[in-house]
């Protein structure tokens, strides 16, 4: 590669790395295609193949590639391949790159419904109204974030545990702030079950915060100590190690929040040591 670049012109190179690249997007390795394809500037291909891509990145822990290779296209790419909006809106609110401000998550609403309706799109579009309305939620508008919760309830098919989970939990949170403890219970009470069913222990371990969290605000402080360890306990169903077991390959990183709760719990019983 280096003894080329002095023999050949850069369109040239140019040239080889889009035929690397649609030799490898030939051959499934995507991964290496997109490399290439920026390589080339070929920024239509780029897209073409991130689109490919990126619905498994977002499931498989791959979030900031993906964020960085959004990143390298230009406008003109989110005009032509209006789903890279979605997952780029997806990122942007999983990592919380953007404000929480009605005008923001009403664009981003705006956004998934102007998606066009296809079996792929339908599916992306139920995806991120379970991670939108959570947000929702949590700027306060609980009548709008029990809307897309219960919308996306609707849409979503009996295998989609973990989604489901997600939406229950926006249901307890909404209904909590609405004061709504029976309604709240309920929810939290399904997510856990969808949650702990689709063996997403960390899913399950949050939930259990949100609802300890409530507990303690309600002077429920026994009840919340037992959601605390309840979510320390999770770690044996996860298949995690103790995490003061000296051989512990596996931990529950989750544990702490269950942790950190109890150690706030015995503070205020005066419990020091």
């Amino acid at each position: 590669a280096h003894r080329r670049q002095h023999t050949l012109p850069d369109k040239a190179i140019q040239e080889l790395h889009c035929r690397a690249s649609e030799w490898l997007a030939q051959n499934d390795l995507l991964d290496e295609a997109i490399k290439h394809a920026l390589a080339g500037e070929d920024y239509e291909s780029v897209a073409s193949l991130v689109e490919q891509e990126a619905r498994t990145m977002m499931f498989s822990g791959r979030m900031n590639t993906l964020r960085n290779w959004l990143g390298t296209l230009p406008e003109t790419s989110f005009q032509t391949h209006p789903r890279l909006n979605i997952y780029q809106a997806w990122i942007e609110l999983l990592q919380e790159k953007s404000d929480l401000s009605e005008q923001t998550l009403q664009e981003k609403e705006n956004m998934l419904r102007a998606l066009p309706p296809s079996p792929e799109n339908d599916q992306l579009r139920v995806e991120l109204m379970v991670v939108l309305c959570r947000f929702v939620a949590l700027s306060g508008n609980t009548s709008k974030a029990i809307r897309l919760a219960e919308e996306a309830l609707a849409r979503l098919v009996d295998g989609h545990l973990a989604l489901r989970a997600r939406a229950h939990s926006t249901l307890a949170i909404a209904y909590a702030l609405e004061g709504h403890a029976e309604k709240a219970q309920r929810a939290f009470d399904e997510c856990l079950y969808l949650a702990q069913a689709a063996g997403n222990y960390s899913l399950a371990a949050h939930a259990t915060v949100v609802r300890a969290m409530e507990q303690c605000d309600y002077g429920q402080l026994r009840e919340a100590a037992r959601s605390y360890q309840s979510i320390i306990d999770m770690g044996v169903q996860a298949g995690a190690a103790p995490a003061n077991h000296a051989g512990a390959n596996k931990v529950f990183f989750p544990a702490s929040l269950g942790y950190i709760g109890l150690a706030g719990i015995h503070l205020e019983w005066n419990d020091l040591e």
